[in-house]
């Protein structure tokens, strides 16, 4: 007799949607770690809206870079504050049925919307 093996713990599926959302997790991770290290000057922010600026002062990777460029991964600019409700990247994934927003916020948390339901 032969016994089946089960999964004891959730089952996390190797999917371009998963992988999309990790990596923007790991982006926002890394606003959020330089923006906890270095506080702004007095004078104010001295980082823009352009990504090749955060990738000119370390905080993110040029293949980071690249691939917001190619998978169309809009930029907000970097954040004023550290918070869970501002917004640094976003993106609308559409390669599977239902089409889901994700977004990346300044103290590196990653929300999914199920754009269907929204509607």
């Amino acid at each position: 007799m032969s016994s089946l093996l089960l999964p004891s713990g959730p089952v996390v599926r190797d999917t371009p949607f998963l992988r999309e959302y990790s990596r923007i997790h790991q982006m926002s991770t890394k606003i959020a770690l330089y923006a906890q290290e270095h506080t702004a000057s007095p004078g104010g922010s001295m980082l823009s809206t352009n990504i090749d600026d955060l990738a000119a002062v370390g905080i993110l990777s040029l293949d980071d870079v690249t691939y917001m460029r190619e998978h169309h991964i809009q930029f907000h600019g970097y954040p004023n504050r550290i918070a869970g409700d501002v917004p640094v990247f976003e993106t609308v994934f559409t390669n599977s049925r239902n089409p889901r927003r994700i977004v990346g916020y300044s103290d590196g948390s990653t929300v999914w919307y199920d754009l269907r339901r929204a509607q």
